[in-house]
């Protein structure tokens, strides 16, 4: 299309060549700059690339920049050593800053204060400059919403006052690789380069398939079989990934990965290192932060929950797909975690401890400064564990398992307080120091559906087993003090959406314990709050709070920005669906709801979001470690993955393996199995067993 007038300089394989020939702009390539220049025709563009980023700047001579002026060539430069004229200090890589447009240069497609995401950026810091992009730590969704006064700001792209020179301050030329986000951004970006490049010159609209994307697009006609597909490629995952800790680098994670976790250092690639089978324990999950070579690095605990989720969705897909593979990994890590690992021996297997039955949160040994991480006990840890681990049992069989987890319920139990509420974290010194008598006896409220709602839910199911009546009075009152307080009093962690999906569950269940009009009413009223955001692909927007009533709130400035734990959106109506804390429980929850009332409506909403995850399941041929994945983020509006990445522990590109894909995986194999969560649970809390291990509590009749 535009002949020998755009030379490429550089040896490296890069995505500006991939863009180029699929646009039909033909171009040369040239090993070096100045060959280039002598090359160059009057009038034509060259693109300067920095092969050995980001470990050696671009060499630029400021006589080769000469010769091409005066030819009237126009060049595009990145992550330059030196620019004449312009003050350059050492290269420093990026913590927080992102990108933001500050031109009108990308005009129409892309606006003054439009964020965008350079993955592990390394940058040139340069003096203060006119610039169409800059680098700084906003906050905000798709816009730096309070600008970019009170943030230090770096040139990212701009115009040398020379005019013939475009230069960037990091490596664009990877954009694909590196997973620069969103795409129909940087499709804009590219646009106005090469139109820069080459004025006068009509450039075509420049698009690619991204290398790690959603399964399908919206409109895409789904086979039948697209949900097993789905499993079978969700399961496959924990595989791939390399998730499950092989014996021979157990070592490394004891003595070396708490500092990674804690001290933020990078953290290894494992991907080419033994795979285990589950009897040494699986990995939390993908962290957001995503490398330039478009891979993610692993958060490295193992965590109670995590691996009892695990152990769920490998025994129902194992069921469905009659893979003994995935069944007997289930029954190493199932005899890992209850029977062999510190998060369930030591304190926690001693009837004298006021630990006795809990499970801890993780078996990374000093966590901190003063704590094991098998000494925290989180009840929603708990209770999901529970809710996973007896379900899974239902398949797996295991006498002992059975019995660890009902020791685990009555546990939580005799630490959840008379009003039915358990503080959300209990620390070893402080039970031990005060005893499981003090939770059990003292008052205490906590209006958090997050922290206390699924164990509402195992104390019910375990009710209806047992007829141990306290499980009922105590979970009764709560929910009822919970329904009476709605919205004004609910505290929310990340936003209320997931305090709304979180309630489904307990009340599904209180209505099929009771039948209770009032209690359906209040099912209906929770589905159909939750269900005002429902889009018509089927995802659930999310929605802040009471900004008073919030734990992790959306950043109030750009200062607040990646300092603590946050929501995907930065206000109402970012069209954002969170797959970590809000859509995978709403899922579970509408599936239960829908079973325990048969209403139509609960149901389609539940359908779709089946379809809408066989859709937006992460596809790539070049990171298999990513193939079949649930990213938290999923914008609805874009069809990509895209949100705030204010959190600093899992931002939007996050994979948690447990509350994530576990339960996503679960939910989809219920339906395949025609069964529910409820039903997994049959005969799983038999009488006999609950009353021996009560009385080895020392909890009331």
């Amino acid at each position: 299309m535009i002949a020998e007038r755009v030379i490429l300089a550089g040896n490296e394989e890069n995505d500006v060549k991939r863009i180029l020939t699929e646009a039909g702009i033909e171009f040369a390539v040239c090993e070096d700059a100045d060959t280039a220049v002598k090359l160059a025709q009057t009038g034509a563009a060259i693109l300067i690339f920095a092969d050995d980023y980001p470990n050696v700047p671009l060499s630029m001579d400021a006589k080769l920049l000469e010769r091409a002026a005066k030819k009237n060539v126009r060049i595009f430069v990145e992550f330059p050593e030196t620019i004449p004229g312009v003050q350059v200090a050492a290269p420093r890589h990026v913590t927080f800053e992102r990108g933001v447009i500050a031109s009108r240069g990308f005009t129409p497609r892309l606006e003054p204060m439009q964020i965008v995401m350079l993955q592990d950026c390394t940058f040139i810091p340069v003096n203060d400059l006119p610039s169409h992009m800059v680098l700084a730590k906003v906050a905000g969704y798709d816009n730096a919403v309070y600008g970019l006064t009170d943030t230090e700001v770096y040139p990212l792209l701009f115009t040398h006052p020379t005019e013939n020179i475009l230069i960037a301050t990091t490596q664009f030329s990877r954009f694909i690789r590196a997973r620069f986000a969103p795409a129909d951004a940087w499709e804009a970006v590219w646009n106005m380069i090469l139109g820069w490049l080459l004025p006068g010159e009509k450039i075509p609209d420049l698009t690619w398939t991204s290398v790690v994307r959603p399964a399908y697009l919206p409109n895409t006609t789904l086979a039948p079989e697209a949900e097993n597909k789905a499993i079978v490629k969700g399961t496959e995952w924990f595989y791939q990934t390399n998730i499950f800790m092989d014996p021979s680098w157990r070592k490394i994670y004891d003595d070396e990965a708490r500092d990674w976790q804690m001290n933020g250092d990078p953290v290894p690639n494992h991907l080419d290192w033994p795979h285990g089978n589950g009897e040494c324990g699986a990995l939390e999950g993908l962290r957001s932060n995503i490398r330039r070579d478009g891979s993610q690095e692993m958060s490295w605990w193992v965590r109670n929950d995590c691996n009892a989720e695990i152990i769920g969705a490998l025994a129902f897909s194992g069921t469905v797909n009659r893979q003994e593979r995935y069944l007997q990994t289930a029954r190493n890590l199932d005899q890992f975690v209850y029977q062999e690992s510190i998060l369930s021996q030591g304190d926690r297997a001693r009837e004298d401890s006021p630990e006795f039955g809990l499970i801890g949160w993780n078996d990374v040994a000093r966590y901190s400064e003063d704590l094991n991480g098998f000494g925290v006990y989180y009840g929603d840890d708990n209770a999901r564990g529970l809710l996973a681990g007896m379900a899974a049992n239902s398949i797996l069989d295991s006498a002992k398992t059975r019995e660890r987890l009902i020791q685990c319920l009555l546990a939580n139990f005799r630490t959840t307080s008379p009003t039915g509420f358990r503080r959300h974290r209990i620390d070893t010194p402080d039970l031990v120091k005060n005893g499981w008598q003090y939770y059990f006896e003292t008052p205490f409220t906590n209006y958090s559906p997050h922290y206390q709602s699924y164990l509402w839910a195992c104390y019910l199911r375990a009710y209806e087993q047992t007829k141990y009546a306290p499980l009922l009075e105590r979970s009764l009152a709560a929910i009822t003090a919970m329904m009476e307080t709605y919205p004004n009093k609910w505290h929310w962690t990340n936003g209320i959406q997931q305090e709304r999906a979180r309630m489904l569950l307990p009340l599904a269940w209180l209505y099929r314990v009771t039948g209770s009009d009032e209690h359906l009413k209040w099912l209906h009223l929770m589905a159909d709050e939750l269900l005002a955001y429902q889009t018509e692909c089927g995802g659930i927007r999310e929605a802040l709070g009471d900004t008073a009533n919030g734990k992790y709130h959306a950043p109030q400035n750009n200062s607040e920005y990646g300092t603590t734990e946050a929501p995907l959106i930065q206000a109402d109506g970012d069209p954002v669906c969170d797959w970590l804390y809000t859509a995978n429980f709403a899922f579970l929850g509408l599936h239960e709801a829908a079973a325990a009332t048969g209403d139509s409506k609960m149901q389609a909403a539940v359908d779709k979001m089946a379809e809408l995850l066989c859709r937006i399941q992460a596809k790539s041929e070049s990171h298999p470690e990513l193939d079949g994945a649930w990213f938290r983020a999923f914008d609805m509006k874009r069809w990509d993955y895209w949100g705030s990445a204010a959190d600093i522990g899992w931002g939007p590109w996050c994979v948690e393996s447990g509350w994530t894909q576990g339960w996503i995986l679960m939910v989809l194999a219920f339906r395949k199995l025609n069964t529910t969560l409820w039903d997994t649970w049959n005969n799983q809390v038999p009488a006999e067993a609950f009353e021996k291990i009560r009385k080895q509590m020392g909890l009331p009749e």
